[in-house]
């Protein structure tokens, strides 16, 4: 469906001021990215974050984007439970997204995820012989360890003889970082190790100067998605804690997509949940800190409004505060309302007003989405009216990126009536892209790419990229230099001519044309033809049309 909306000078002048992009009609919710209501979307809100990303296009360091959610952003309903959810969820999708039209991109982080009847599986993971899964009971010991409250780890308790092991095959990685649980007490130790690389030293989780969350590194032999992680207690005494495992390349600077989203989760579980009370230098608050993301988007509340459980608003508040603090040590926040569910508007719209009340960038999916009940209509959302379905986490992902990338309330498209002209604006060294879209699933893209600005009419060239039926990158059709025009065709194109009247290559013999880079000519004047020459004025004659096809630069000179 093709929208467009006439804005006046008046209009846009608003949403600068105000820094806020309009909602359309939730009728047209599938079409996304230019729908969105987002704010503060500019900098000084996004400075850390723009300076990483800049890091990542000179080729100094990865940046790290965090994921903080409940099972919305785990990925549950996207049609993955048989196998792992996360591989559906918008953090995944979104890694796509920027990679494909920002800067080099993948999935990073992943935790272990509190399973349950409905999403039994996590098939990456592998627990040996006395590994166990983190309890999710609100008062259990091992609940509140890592990110998000609710069980997400796994721990080989005392004396333990079998590995864990994890294999993401999405990821195409040579290193990883494995993070778990130290303590000042009696701990235990490990040892981790990539396929075909060496295992780490033994690494002691116990006597350390302070409780929390460590960080240990170990390399693969090879860049591959098949690479096994192994953790081996060793049947050591005391106990082993791992609360994810982060996949990256040694040869490519990158932004890493943590998906940390925690089934069932609320605001308290990330905030303050130690045995159902207190706050603690191993729960979600800890994990942040020692993830150390360049940005976070926040998506807390849904479960907050399950009547079988209502957060206060005014007691969610503080909580979300708190997560908010904690990511704020290292990077920028963004935070993102949640999917509305059908029949919890009241609640719904409580915590949705508390979330919008604070001085953060704001990607507001509650507004857009409406109600439940059109998501549904929409078909967004999955048969359990709860959680969106494959489609609607590819919308969500897609909000997100257009959020990220094109900042629509710093500098809003502009329209000049008398002209009818369309600006799309960015500074050098961004992408600015016009995308077409069918039922929210990316066709084409019209682009200006992020090459820098260095003079002599370098860089900010035009391609065309085409997509696949699933949104997927086909590759580039045309590229257009700024510099000199030219344009040069993607590999593998073919350039069809008319069957019918046929396609002529120049209107007038003075339009000059050359081939393999021969200087152009215009039609070269015609050669007489001969008959009943002799040999020498044969050759004469050959020689006069190689000459002729060399200067077009069919035959190299």
């Amino acid at each position: 469906m093709t929208r467009t909306r006439v804005v006046s000078e008046t209009d846009l002048a608003e949403k600068v001021t105000e820094q806020f992009v309009e909602t359309a009609e939730v009728t047209d919710i599938k079409e996304g990215p230019r729908l969105l209501a987002t704010k503060r979307m500019t900098a000084p809100y996004l400075n850390r974050w723009d300076a990483a990303i800049a890091e990542v296009k000179a080729g100094t360091r990865d940046a790290k984007l965090l994921t903080v959610g409940d099972s919305t952003t785990a990925g549950v309903g996207g049609g993955t439970e048989a196998t792992y959810v996360q591989q559906q969820g918008y953090p995944s999708e979104l890694a796509a997204l920027l990679n494909e039209g920002l800067v080099p991109a993948a999935d990073g982080l992943q935790i272990p995820r509190a399973t349950s009847a409905g999403t039994p599986n996590d098939t990456r993971w592998t627990r040996g012989t006395g590994w166990v899964k983190g309890d999710t009971a609100d008062t259990a010991l091992t609940s509140y360890i890592g990110f998000g409250g609710r069980g997400n780890n796994y721990y080989a308790p005392f004396d333990a003889a079998g590995v864990l092991t994890f294999n993401d095959p999405r990821i195409n990685a040579d290193r990883f970082d494995v993070y778990y649980l130290t303590t000042t007490g009696d701990g235990a130790t490990f040892t981790a190790q990539a396929t075909g690389g060496a295992a780490s030293a033994a690494i002691a989780t116990g006597a350390q100067a302070a409780k929390g969350i460590a960080k240990v590194t170990i390399s693969a032999a090879a860049a591959i998605t098949t690479n096994v992680v192994t953790i081996d207690p060793g049947g050591a005494a005391g106990q082993v804690f791992i609360v994810g495992i982060e996949p990256w390349l040694s040869t490519r600077r990158q932004v890493r997509v943590a998906n940390a989203g925690a089934s069932g989760s609320k605001a308290f579980s990330w905030a303050a949940y130690s045995s159902g009370s207190a706050s603690n230098t191993w729960n979600a608050l800890a994990s942040i800190k020692a993830y150390a993301p360049d940005l976070t988007i926040i998506d807390l509340g849904i479960n907050d409004a399950d009547p079988a459980g209502l957060t206060d608003p005014n007691g969610f508040d503080p909580l979300l505060q708190s997560v908010i603090n904690a990511a704020l040590v290292s990077g920028d926040v963004i935070l993102k309302t949640f999917i509305p569910v059908a029949g919890r508007e009241a609640h719904q719209d409580l915590l949705a007003a508390k979330i919008r009340a604070h001085d953060l960038p704001l990607i507001d999916i509650y507004s857009v989405w409406d109600t439940g009940a059109k998501a549904n209509a929409a078909e967004l959302v999955n048969p359990d009216l709860i959680h969106a379905n494959a489609a609607g986490y590819e919308v969500v992902a897609n909000y997100v990126y257009a959020a990220l990338t094109r900042r629509p309330a710093e500098k809003p498209a502009q329209q000049t009536k008398a002209t009818a002209l369309w600006t799309i604006d960015g500074p050098a060294g961004t992408d600015r892209t016009l995308a077409f879209a069918t039922d929210g699933v990316s066709r084409w893209l019209l682009r200006t790419t992020s090459g820098a600005e260095t003079g002599a009419n370098a860089g900010s060239d035009l391609v065309i990229v085409r997509r696949a039926d699933n949104g997927a990158a086909l590759g580039t059709v045309v590229t257009v230099y700024r510099s000199n025009g030219r344009a040069v065709l993607g590999a593998g194109v073919d350039v069809g001519t008319d069957p019918g009247t046929g396609t002529r290559w120049g209107t007038d013999r003075l339009n000059k044309q050359a081939w393999w880079g021969a200087a152009a000519v215009t039609q070269p004047a015609a050669i007489p033809n001969t008959s009943g020459a002799d040999l020498a004025s044969l050759e004469a004659e050959v020689n006069k049309l190689k000459a002729l096809v060399r200067t077009l630069g069919f035959m190299a000179t």
